[in-house]
């Protein structure tokens, strides 16, 4: 296992052990603790948090080879594992962000937006709550306390059934931490109280102009001022960078409200090809998002990662960004650890230049996070090494 940090070895002995490596983190903590890379109390600490995490559940023949901001990441994350118990832990051990479009329609057209090109705006389709209900009861087996962002290419404020999604997740995931995206449009301050007594942690709103208008100050600032009006809370500035973000905040109750504008056609991403994207730029970088993501649509489809667009379409066939369906799948586990989505993340999880979509990807690229790239060459020497 590789080990970048040794000055925060504890921290991740406790990842380890959380996420069901509980073996490894024993030997992790005995071995700093033999190099003295911490005390005698420390470990003892350690190893009797670590008993309290029960049973180890890697799967025999499986190791870990490190861990990524809150995830680990082992060698079950780079073979298909169509065991049910096996595909299980490589989702616990790595997924902390799961996306989930629960309806279709969106009123808007934004230029930066694949909506631009097709059409969301004259029906909607609602995910299928049989379906969820049983991706989140999967979930509450291993009491997934992770992120589940409920956004897609729709708009979410557009129909009150949408509720009930969140609703449900809130009942069967206690720990979860729950954000909701909109465009603001619909919103009204009855949605942001619906939205705190439901759990939510936070919800972005990005003011976008009109579909053939560009980023302005000025713009964002009357935006801004109707939109206090439209949700009757005052709004405080939090960031400002002139001619490229504006953005305030509001609270209620525990939820916190973000609402301004990032000038999307400068800072955003290339939707995989389907947007025209920075070629003078070329990506080496390793990505994490199929390790770490599970992102599915309104219709069950499941994508590669959250920047593709949540639809069956010409670029989404020839390039492969939908790796499936749930209802092709035994569990939301074996769905994530299906031979579409390994592939994926071979092909991504190393520093070598990416194929396109994936060339000219900046979208919330990990060399931005850092940390990476030397568990991305660790990776591959180790399945060099099995191969």
């Amino acid at each position: 296992m590789l080990v970048t940090d040794r000055n925060h070895v504890g921290e991740q002995v406790l990842l380890l052990a959380s996420r069901g490596c509980v073996g490894m983190a024993a030997a992790l903590n005995k071995y700093a603790v033999e190099n003295n890379w911490i005390d005698q109390a420390s470990f003892g600490a350690s190893q009797t948090r670590i008993l309290g995490f029960g049973p180890d559940r890697m799967p025999h023949g499986h190791q870990v080879l490190g861990t990524f901001l809150d995830s680990v990441i082992s060698s079950l994350h780079f073979a298909p594992q169509t065991d049910r118990a096996a595909a299980r832990e490589a989702f616990r051990q790595a997924v902390r962000w799961i996306e989930i479009e629960t309806s279709s329609q969106c009123n808007r057209r934004c230029s930066y937006c694949p909506n631009s090109k097709f059409d969301r705006i004259r029906h909607n389709d609602f995910l299928d709550l049989d379906v969820y209900r049983k991706m989140i009861r999967e979930l509450a087996e291993i009491d997934y306390d992770g992120d589940i962002k409920f956004v897609g290419n729709n708009e979410f404020f557009m129909h009150k059934q949408n509720r009930t999604y969140v609703e449900i997740a809130r009942a069967h995931l206690p720990r979860v931490k729950m954000t909701l995206f909109s465009n603001g449009d619909y919103l009204a301050k009855d949605d942001l109280e619906w939205a705190a007594s439901a759990g939510v942690g936070l919800l972005i709103v990005t003011l976008h102009p009109g579909p053939t208008k560009q980023y302005d100050d000025v713009e964002v600032m009357r935006r801004v001022h109707l939109f206090q009006k439209q949700i009757e809370l005052p709004l405080t500035l939090r960031h400002f960078q002139q001619g490229v973000d504006l953005q305030f905040l509001t609270r209620v109750g525990q939820l916190t409200v973000l609402a301004g504008l990032t000038d999307l056609a400068k800072l955003g991403h290339n939707w995989t090809a389907l947007l025209p994207g920075d070629e003078s730029f070329v990506r080496r970088d390793p990505c994490t998002y199929p390790l770490r993501q599970f992102v599915v649509n309104y219709a069950g489809d499941i994508f590669m990662c959250c920047i593709a667009f949540k639809d069956r379409t010409p670029e989404n066939d020839k390039i492969g960004a939908i790796t499936g369906n749930l209802s092709g799948h035994e569990s939301i586990f074996q769905a994530y650890a299906s031979p579409n989505l390994v592939a994926w993340r071979r092909s991504l999880f190393n520093n070598e230049v990416k194929a396109d979509p994936c060339r000219t990807c900046i979208g919330h690229a990990d060399y931005r996070e850092g940390g990476s790239k030397a568990l991305a060459d660790f990776t591959c020497k180790q399945l060099a090494a099995v191969v």
